[in-house]
């Protein structure tokens, strides 16, 4: 199957799994209100924090190391890996145990703590053993466990919505739920059945941790830039306004999983040194695709915003609607982060973007600090948006003179031309709107035919002229002929 097609269905999986968990949010927060839906993305956030930590970046590893191994190789490798994820595991849980006591004080929970370990630490064992199948390019299993994951939350939500009282109650759910995906997982391992090696020595074991710190530490300083917003506002703020800010933040996140699942299918292309040179021309095609689709996005979002969040969650949470507004930005900016990221772990410069992060991680939680107490909310989005853009201009920076992966400005000058045209053509969106709303006395219809028209403007602009926005620039076409003289 093409790398875009595979790319596509694994982006509509996801984006499948978030609609079915913005319809559990949805419900939740008319049900629970900000202030326990807060409750929810807090101690979802507190956790998230300790991803890396219960990975240690396991995934990536198994797939760099995967062509280097024969078959039994590979399930030995495997069977160490899930030894060492149940050791970080437990490490996990007293780490997040520890951390709600500082944040919160009095007021911490660790039966929420707990809930939210096994929410997440569950997923990621699943998402470790889907890994052969992922690497095999077989998406079947990539593609489905999600939603069944999503799809039995929210059945299971609506069965017992009457038992749910606080925001944390939800995390139980999840991880009811993510058993359930983590054993369909399973099926990922056919013919990859891990095996356990009497001979191990805990040096090995150690050996392996430290090959995967370099990616853990990425990740874990991503998850700083991501959710250490969210441990400050309930320190700092309310729980009320934890739940506003991140019913806005995660519309925003739902958004960037589409470019997720493409940069996850090109990872294993990226690595693959004997298609060099393919995998130039799809990481410079994929570029000016997120150029414009994401930016387009981002442009949609500013100008819809108000809207967007009372169409979603209703009236309750119109202080969302600026924060919204204020964090479309990232839509364009994450999606070029994380491929880029991509690429610089694909050619083997892990520790050159844990440092990146690793500074891009220390200014965003010293900017957080700072702003918050000050501005609350939408400080929070401004110090994310800031803390996103650092990291990409010094992932750019470290991508210039490479032949395969470095990014001009010549490869994205049209992209950013069509960004420009399509703001014009937005610009229109609310009149169209407010129009279509008032002819019919329908207020939804503000809604749908704003939205609506949105779509078509971008159809009508890209499609017949897509070979024009996504070809070379001459420049980058001369660089690139006169390279290969």
């Amino acid at each position: 199957m093409h790398l875009f097609a595979r790319g596509a269905l694994i982006s509509g999986a996801r984006i499948t799994e978030k609609v079915l968990a913005f319809l559990i949010i949805i419900f939740a927060s008319r049900q629970l209100g900000s202030e326990g839906i807060g409750e929810f993305f807090y101690y979802f956030s507190l956790a998230s924090l300790f991803i890396p930590l219960m990975d240690l970046g396991f995934e990536k590893l198994l797939l760099q190391k995967w062509w280097e191994h024969t078959k039994q190789e590979r399930m030995h490798y495997l069977g160490k890996l899930l030894l060492i994820k149940l050791f970080t595991g437990c490490l996990a849980l007293v780490a997040i145990t520890i951390t709600d006591m500082a944040v919160q004080g009095d007021n911490a929970n660790s039966y929420a703590a707990i809930a939210a370990f096994l929410a997440i630490y569950i997923t990621t064992v699943g998402d470790l053993i889907r890994q052969p199948a992922h690497a095999e390019s077989i998406i079947i299993v990539d593609m489905t466990v999600p939603i069944i994951s999503r799809l039995l939350t929210l059945v299971l939500y609506l069965a017992f919505t009457s038992n749910i009282h606080n925001g944390y109650e939800l995390l139980y759910v999840y991880a009811i739920a993510n058993i359930v995906g983590t054993v369909i997982s399973c099926w990922g391992l056919r013919g990859y059945r891990p095996r356990w090696d009497k001979g191990t020595t805990f040096k090995q074991l150690i050996a392996i941790g430290k090959a995967g710190i370099p990616f853990s530490m990425t990740h874990l300083f991503v998850m700083i830039s991501l959710y250490i917003d969210t441990i400050f506002l309930g320190h700092f703020s309310t729980m009320s306004e934890v739940g506003d800010y991140n019913a806005a933040y995660k519309l925003i996140l739902a958004l960037t999983t589409l470019g997720g699942g493409v940069c996850y299918t090109l990872f294993p292309l990226l690595t693959n040194k004997s298609e060099g040179e393919r995998g130039g021309h799809v990481f410079s095609l994929t570029l000016k695709f997120f150029t414009i689709a994401f930016g387009t996005c981002s442009i949609g979002g500013i100008i819809l915003g108000p809207w967007i969040i009372e169409m979603v969650y209703g009236d309750e949470f119109k202080k969302s609607a600026t924060v919204f507004q204020v964090l479309c930005v990232l839509i364009l900016i994450a999606s070029l982060t994380n491929l880029v990221g991509q690429s610089l772990e694909a050619l083997g410069k892990q520790k050159t973007v844990m440092m990146i992060n690793l500074k891009s991680a220390g200014f965003n939680i010293l900017a957080n600090l700072i702003v918050i107490p000050w501005m609350g909310m939408i400080g929070a989005a401004i110090t994310t948006i800031t803390t996103e853009l650092i990291v990409l201009v010094i992932q750019i920076a470290n991508t210039r003179g490479n032949d395969t992966y470095g990014i001009t400005f010549s490869q994205i000058k049209r992209p950013v031309l069509f960004l420009f045209a399509i703001a014009a053509l937005y610009s229109t969106l609310p009149y169209i709107g407010e129009q279509t709303a008032g002819a019919t006395g329908i207020r939804w219809m503000k809604y749908c035919s704003s939205l609506s028209a949105g779509v078509m403007l971008f159809v009508v602009l890209f499609v017949p002229f897509r070979k024009y926005w996504l070809s070379a620039d001459k420049v980058e076409s001369n660089n690139e002929n006169s390279d290969g003289k």
